[in-house]
């Protein structure tokens, strides 16, 4: 990729599949494609709906990696469960963030119209959207933001496919997402610094592990 990033890692020989968010496009996956290049093999990537249903199944299996975005709203829950441990963490930068539409021509049409848009995207770049929207404007993109709805997705990718079904009207996604949704570009690129975290399953034998048991049968 031709970028360098800071990372450490515990011994992680016995781990041979990543558990993190998808679907397939999303900013978890391209991450957990550069973790295995880290690791130096190849590991199986298995994507879950959200990042605590990644965690769920990496709490079943010790051969499984968690891998967390830093950014995520809810990351102290991986941190203080005692199911899992903390096991590495790496620097690593996303693919470009766009703002995207199905077609420029339609997409632009409903603006001159003053009709209400939506504009979906994941919560962590999603504060970001207003400095875009005041880009898009010199391009002349005229958004009217009393008409226009932010809606959140539990991952980049599924704003990706909302806008490709006609769900949304435009999205904040990376280009991985962009381009599997064949989507139109309209913004300059927004580059995203961010750190990643892994869990593993606790050690049968610490005092967590007894703590993650008490805590299932309490469950």
């Amino acid at each position: 990729m031709g970028r360098q990033h800071a990372f450490w890692l515990r011994s992680l020989e016995y781990v041979n599949s990543i558990a993190t968010l998808g679907p397939k496009g999303t900013s978890s996956e391209a991450a957990a494609e550069y973790l295995a290049s880290l690791m130096g093999r190849e590991l199986e990537i298995r994507l879950f709906d959200s990042f605590e249903q990644a965690c769920c199944h990496t709490e079943q299996n010790i051969d499984s990696v968690l891998l967390v975005a830093n950014a995520y709203r809810d990351v102290d829950y991986f941190y203080m469960n005692p199911c899992i441990n903390l096991a590495g963490s790496f620097h690593y930068s996303p693919p470009y963030y766009y703002m995207c539409c199905k077609s420029v021509e339609k997409a632009g049409h409903k603006l001159r119209l003053k009709k209400r848009i939506t504009i979906a995207t994941h919560r962590a770049p999603s504060s970001r959207i207003h400095d875009i929207i005041e880009s898009l404007h010199k391009g002349g993109w005229q958004f009217d933001l009393s008409k226009t709805e932010i809606v959140y997705t539990e991952a980049t990718s599924e704003a990706a496919k909302g806008v490709k079904s006609g769900e949304y009207d435009f999205c904040l996604v990376n280009e991985y997402a962009a381009d599997l949704y064949q989507l139109d570009v309209i913004s300059d690129p927004l580059i995203i610094e961010m750190v990643w975290t892994l869990f593993v399953k606790t050690n049968p034998l610490s005092k967590e592990h007894k703590q993650c048991q008490l805590r299932s049968v309490q469950l």
